[in-house]
């Protein structure tokens, strides 16, 4: 699950924002974060997958997303809209709190997402990238098993389908390099904090 990426220093505040003052950053979020995180039923920060879209072009479609509902005014229980909107809450704390620093210069909204497919990935790295339909996906089989049939479902105009991925915990937030490849495909982590109280006080132990 990504928030927004934070731009690599240049030789104008190489000196203020670097690696480690990001993560300094972050890690003096790491109070404020953690009892944010432990409210609630779950006492936990949890992302629940109910949306897939497209981020696309005239050309068609390079990146497929996933996401937790917006304001769709989808159905769900006062549980389930408490978990969003603390999931939200702490996703913007952190979005500001970089962007008041000068780490994020771009001014698009904040896009909490987790990428499923990004062709500009494409293996092997010599393939050049090529767009895909997201229309097609929205009319396919396969999707059509994954759609939440429910009232207020979004309109198919609206590019954006209904499905149920599951919900996930979220142990940590980390800072991480964006394009990076790790293992498994996923990206190069630099370190961050937990979002769960006893392993906060185990790491400033």
């Amino acid at each position: 699950m990504s928030l927004s990426s934070v731009r690599r220093p240049d030789s104008a505040d190489s000196t203020s924002h670097t690696v480690e003052s990001a993560l300094e950053l972050l890690r003096s979020l790491q109070p404020q974060l953690t009892s944010l995180c432990s409210t609630g039923k779950s006492g936990s920060l949890q992302a629940s997958l109910e949306r897939i879209g497209a981020f696309e072009s005239k050309n068609g479609a390079r990146v497929l997303w996933a996401s937790p509902q917006e304001d769709e005014g989808w159905s769900e229980s006062d549980e389930e809209r408490e978990e969003r909107l603390k999931l939200i809450r702490v996703a913007e704390i952190v979005h500001r709190t970089f962007k008041d620093a000068g780490y994020i210069t771009e001014d698009r909204p904040l896009k909490l997402h987790c990428t499923l497919i990004n062709t500009s990935y494409r293996k092997p790295s010599s393939r050049r990238s090529e767009p895909f339909s997201f229309t097609d996906v929205l009319a396919s089989d396969a999707l059509s098993e994954l759609r939440t049939n429910s009232i207020g479902s979004a309109k198919a105009s609206d590019r954006i389908a209904r499905v149920s991925f599951g919900t996930y915990s979220i142990p940590e937030i980390q800072l991480c390099v964006m394009g990076s490849h790790g293992p498994e495909d996923e990206y190069v982590g630099l370190g961050g904090i937990s979002c769960t109280a006893a392993a906060a006080i185990v790491d400033q132990n």
